[in-house]
């Protein structure tokens, strides 16, 4: 079998070079800086869809709460839901207006459209703000 030719100076390697080996750490801590920012953002991530999935049921129960007023009696006020602090204020939007049955006459009652903003917390801690718009109503005749 015919020797292979080895050119004068050159030494047979073995291994690799310090730039070959620089350049693999280089890419190494490059990828491994990517998968950590992706996992620092789906962790960070986690924690607020918990801490959104957790206010829900007391957002849902606030606004059924407010639904259930008559916002002409009371303007501002505050009552509690599951340990948690709602407090709310009304404003009127819409002035009065006469409301009407379905064929079209005078009805029983004088509507108006009224935003409903409200806040919870929990152990003083803001959990968030909310705006609802809701109607107020207030009866003024009686069925003949």
């Amino acid at each position: 079998m015919p020797q292979a030719e080895q050119r004068p100076g050159l030494a047979h390697q073995q291994g690799f070079t310090l730039l070959e080996a620089i350049v693999a750490m280089v890419i190494l801590t490059s990828a491994s800086l990517a998968l950590y920012s992706l996992f620092n953002t789906n962790l960070i991530t986690l924690g607020r869809v918990q801490q959104v999935s957790s206010e829900v049921p007391l957002v849902e129960q606030a606004t059924q709460h407010l639904l259930a007023m008559n916002l002409t009696q009371a303007a501002a006020g505050e009552f509690e839901v599951d340990g948690a602090r709602v407090v709310w204020s009304a404003e009127l939007l819409e002035p009065y207006r006469q409301s009407q049955n379905v064929r079209g006459f005078i009805g029983y009652f004088q509507l108006g459209l009224y935003t409903v903003e409200f806040a919870i917390s929990n152990k003083n801690e803001l959990l968030g703000s909310y705006t609802l718009r809701l109607v107020g109503y207030e009866k003024v005749r009686e069925p003949s």
